[in-house]
């Protein structure tokens, strides 16, 4: 007749099944940059509690540079673009963006952190023209427009501005990124009673609004930021509202 295993026995054999599945885990992360591609999303956003850029950004350039041939995974040098941008190096941001364009022509989300990159660097033209290629192929994106609006305007082409904003105003009258946008650019055009309206409607909006969901529009960003975003987002508004308070409108 067998004897039954002994407690001590069978946690031992699990504490080897499972130092099994850790060791071919990470044989298989090593060699599969597809894995590694993909374990650099859950730290980069995707489980929020495991949030750790450099952590991403290591395995992101594993699977950028892979071995034995293999190739590059779709829209692993575009995240990697996203954690240098993040971290404030530009250069190589803005390196594995057109990387990510080399490899894929056809992945135009690329050129939004082209863009953003740019426009941080100060080089307002060539951010203009990045996101104008990523409208090309996502016009209704509502933070694409509101970024290259706000670079035009710091450029002084309000009129170009409105016009970029002009689709988005019309899709999303209620996001209060692009009815403060809105705001401030009437507000330069002296339009003063249409500009409250969307300050107003931005206010209204933003009271709404969690730190979760204000996050939710920052895809790769930490989220130990979220609030202090979320009370910048609402401290802006109110900036403009008390802005017309000012000129009596």
């Amino acid at each position: 007749m067998r004897k039954n295993i002994s407690l001590l026995r069978w946690m031992q054999l699990c504490a080897r099944g499972v130092l099994v599945v850790i060791f071919f885990s990470l044989i298989v992360v090593w060699v599969s940059p597809r894995a590694q591609s993909a374990l650099a999303g859950v730290f980069f956003g995707k489980v929020p509690l495991l949030y750790h850029v450099t952590l991403a950004q290591s395995l992101y350039t594993m699977a950028s540079e892979p071995r034995f041939g293999q190739a590059v995974p779709p829209y692993t040098n575009h995240h990697l673009s996203r954690t240098f941008f993040i971290q404030g190096d530009f250069k190589q941001a803005l390196k594995y963006g057109y990387q990510e364009l080399n490899l894929y022509p056809h992945h135009f989300t690329a050129y939004y952190i082209i863009g953003l990159t740019y426009g941080y660097m100060d080089m307002p033209e060539h951010a203009i023209y990045a996101f104008g290629e990523y409208l090309k192929w996502h016009p209704e994106s509502w933070a694409a427009r509101n970024d290259r609006a706000w670079i035009q305007f710091r450029v002084g082409d309000i009129d170009g501005a409105i016009e970029t904003m002009n689709p988005a105003r019309e899709l999303y009258p209620t996001n209060p990124w692009v009815a403060n946008t809105y705001c401030v650019l009437l507000i330069n055009k002296a339009r003063y009673t249409e500009a409250r309206a969307h300050c107003t409607q931005a206010e209204e909006s933003a009271k709404q609004f969690s730190a979760k969901t204000w996050g939710e529009a920052y895809p790769g960003n930490d989220p130990r930021i979220y609030e202090e975003g979320l009370q910048a987002m609402r401290a802006s508004i109110a900036s403009n509202l008390e802005l017309l308070n000012q000129k009596g409108e």
